[in-house]
């Protein structure tokens, strides 16, 4: 049976009349092909139906047969261009006409399809785009000033910026009204701040302007917007900040901020001009030119530094009104945020000519990463501190890179377990094995960590987790130029590595509520790791494991060639670079120098004995108390006091020297026991060496003997008869003997 058509079936029944091609417009747009296209038989019944829906006098037919034109010539250009003209003179009219709004954005799509696919055809571009183009501009201008829906704005003026740089000659004349219709929404507004989706497309027309001075005049037009940016950045920054001290020598002379406005309407104004500035010059930067242009970085990089170190300490002398000030303090966040912005755009866009500027940059920007702000104002200084190090030539001085090192250290410290979590968990787990008579044993079941409530979540919010990856970015691209300290070089190469031992075993809940963000962490963190080890093929051999786990980690991911490379092909040159310390690759702290462990009680990297003193104190005290009171009142039938003699040679005083902790633990019976003197209770345990004086020590005096002795018979136990007396069995905290390296006896 010969099948039918797809054209002549869509015609038959899908657009047989006007109401169906409305009802059934979204599975045309669905089904229909671009092999459906071909030259054949149907094409002219199917242009031929597109035309009699777009001449409709209904408003829905209207918009079925322009959105049938516009993929009609997005499918085949030979169709376009043969109706095109016919199809401009039904749709450019509705601009001006009172049309729905799907109607509207169906002829500004269809038109702007016409205009841009056809470029390179010029009797096209004589006939149809040149007469055309300008009084579609021209009506994307009136549409765009006078509607009210966002969405047709954005469209407009979205239109424009991609018809400007194609036709500029065409636009010369228009652009007195394109400037206007951009700088219309990019004044600021308040109280609600502008769209962003608004915004942007209204700063990208802006950026695209100066196109229309010519291949000659367009690098002119394009520094001078950039001047007029930079002054109404200033202007609107100098405005949210009259009761703070001014920036020195900003080299402009910007507007005076009136005073005489409401500071409710004033302040958020201001904000949203100086997120419209910015937006505006990261925009001109990024823009082309046909020539090359110069690029005033030293007024922007004073522009940065101005906005980066805004900083609530800071006041003027004198009476300041307090409503204004605070409202003005509100906007610190929103200024640093985008001193940041620009930062990257200006980054990005001058590379290693921003070298000369990069020390003085990174000095505000590390200067403001060590204080303590909340995640969501910290990512963007931890996004321009990449970028900087990033596009910009690494300094010869590694102390900065050094601090930036020590300064975002502790935004991934949380994900390393501390030692009370460690001890917690072992708790936990070792429960069961340590049951007494007549409980059941725990059992501990798969899946189980997910309902466990003793650890927190580790990244609770989302910008907590983006501040960890911007974090091991940041870390990542240092480690990667090697100019650090080799005492903080060290500290933060353990600490990747001890995240990257010990976070596969943290479950992903504890992480994060988001169970993705777990796996994105570990994948950074053995990327950086295996990079790291893979200083030269001597090296990368000792961490074959590393490098092949982390390659079968992630199969597709960058680099995993190269390192696969030089394992298999040891002949190959090796790196530029030095044999790693020792201590860089090691995870022990007792390997660590002075310089480094200083640098790591700084950070509150890892300070087990530190955190170990103030767990015990509390305990040591508690035990010293219980015995100490155990002689002034004992308990009835369980404890039978002791008496404590004295020495008559020295001073009468009582000391009580308690047992180490965990050493002794006192159990009470079920049924007492008859009591039995206090002489059979009491034992008396061998003097320390802290005791004992030593015979060339003429500073030792007689009292401090009997002091010595009397603390060391104070020492007493509860009766063994109402109480048993059972050592525990770990002896972690006996002391290990030591061993005379100097003595040359050996064992016969």
């Amino acid at each position: 049976m010969e099948s039918v058509h797809p054209l002549k079936s869509l015609l038959q029944f899908q657009l047989a009349s006007d109401a169906q091609a409305v009802v059934h417009l979204p599975y045309i747009l669905t089904v229909l092909q671009a092999d459906d296209l071909r030259p054949s038989e149907n094409i002219h019944k199917w242009t031929t139906r597109l035309n009699a829906l777009i001449f409709s006098k209904d408003g829905g037919a209207r918009w079925a047969g322009l959105s049938l034109a516009l993929q009609t010539a997005s499918f085949s250009q030979s169709i376009m261009l043969e109706y095109a003209q016919s199809w401009v003179g039904a749709a450019l009219p509705m601009l001006s006409k009172k049309e729905p709004l799907p109607t509207l954005k169906a002829a500004i799509r269809l038109l702007r399809r016409i205009f841009t696919s056809a470029t390179d055809v010029p009797e096209f571009q004589r006939q149809v785009s040149t007469p055309n183009v300008p009084k579609f501009s021209q009506a994307l201008i009136s549409l765009g000033d006078k509607t009210e829906d966002e969405e047709l704005k954005i469209l407009c003026l979205d239109t424009l910026a991609h018809l400007v740089p194609l036709y500029p000659t065409l636009h010369r004349s228009l652009h007195a009204a394109l400037s206007s219709s951009a700088i219309k929404f990019l004044n600021g507004a308040t109280p609600q701040p502008t769209s962003s989706r608004l915004l942007s497309s209204a700063s990208r027309l802006n950026a695209l302007l100066h196109y229309t001075g010519g291949k000659v005049g367009a690098a002119t037009q394009w520094r001078k917007a950039v001047d007029d940016a930079i002054l109404f950045t200033w202007g609107s920054f100098m405005s949210i900040r009259t009761t703070f001290p001014a920036p020195g020598n900003p080299d402009v002379f910007a507007p005076q901020p009136v005073f005489n406005q409401d500071p409710i309407v004033n302040i958020p104004l201001n904000v949203d001009r100086l997120r419209a500035a910015v937006v505006v010059l990261c925009d001109l930067m990024h823009t082309s030119n046909p020539r090359a242009v110069v690029l005033p970085i030293g007024p922007l990089v004073r522009l940065c530094v101005a906005l980066i170190r805004c900083t609530p300490d800071e006041k003027i002398e004198g009476h300041v009104d307090p409503v204004i000030h605070t409202m003005e303090l509100s906007a610190i966040p929103h200024i640093q945020k985008l001193g940041c912005d620009l930062v990257r755009a200006l980054a990005f866009c001058t590379h290693q000519h921003l070298t000369p500027h990069m020390s003085q940059l990174l000095f505000y920007l590390v200067h403001q990463l060590e204080k303590q702000y909340p995640s969501q104002e910290r990512l963007p200084f931890l996004q321009a501190t990449a970028s900087l190090v990033h596009n910009c030539a690494p300094p010869h001085d590694p102390l900065l890179h050094s601090r930036v090192t020590r300064a975002v250290l502790p935004f991934i410290n949380h994900l390393l377990a501390t030692q009370a979590e460690v001890q917690r968990d072992t708790d936990t787990t070792t429960s069961g094995s340590k049951s007494k008579r007549g409980k059941k044993r725990a059992k501990g079941y798969e899946g189980d960590e997910v309902f466990s409530v003793n650890r927190s979540i580790i990244c609770p919010t989302k910008s907590d987790g983006d501040v960890v990856l911007a974090t091991l970015e940041l870390l990542q691209l240092i480690l990667r130029n090697g100019l650090l300290t080799p005492a903080v070089q060290s500290i933060a190469t353990r600490v990747l590595l001890s995240i990257y031992v010990g976070l596969p075993q943290t479950p992903p809940v504890h992480i994060s509520l988001d169970t993705s963000l777990h796996g994105r962490i570990l994948e950074k963190v053995s990327r950086i790791c295996a990079e790291f080890a893979a200083g030269t093929t001597s090296t990368m051999s000792k961490s074959l494991g590393l490098v092949l786990g982390t390659s079968l980690q992630s199969p597709t991911s960058s680099g995993v060639t190269r390192e696969l490379e030089l394992l298999l092909h040891p002949r190959a040159p090796p790196l530029v670079r030095s044999l790693p310390h020792i201590e860089t690759l090691s995870l022990f702290q007792a390997e660590e120098s002075q310089e480094e462990q200083e640098a790591r009680h700084t950070l509150q990297i890892g300070v087990p004995g530190e955190l170990a003193a103030a767990t015990q104190e509390p305990d040591v005290a508690m035990d010293i108390q219980l015995i100490s009171s155990s002689h002034i009142a004992p308990p009835t039938n369980h404890v039978v006091p002791v008496t404590v003699p004295t020495v008559p040679s020295g001073p009468s005083m009582s000391v009580v020297q308690a047992p180490p902790r965990a050493a002794l633990q006192v159990i009470q019976p079920a049924v007492p026991a008859p009591a039995v003197t206090p002489s059979t209770a009491s034992f008396q345990p061998p003097p320390t060496s802290a005791s004992i004086p030593k015979a060339n020590d003429s500073s030792l005096t007689r009292s401090s003997a009997n002091t010595s002795t009397t603390a060391s018979i104070a020492q007493a136990t509860p009766p063994v008869s109402s109480s048993r007396m059972v050592v525990d069995d770990e002896d972690e905290d006996e002391p290990m003997p030591t061993i005379d390296v100097e003595s040359d006896s050996e064992l016969e």
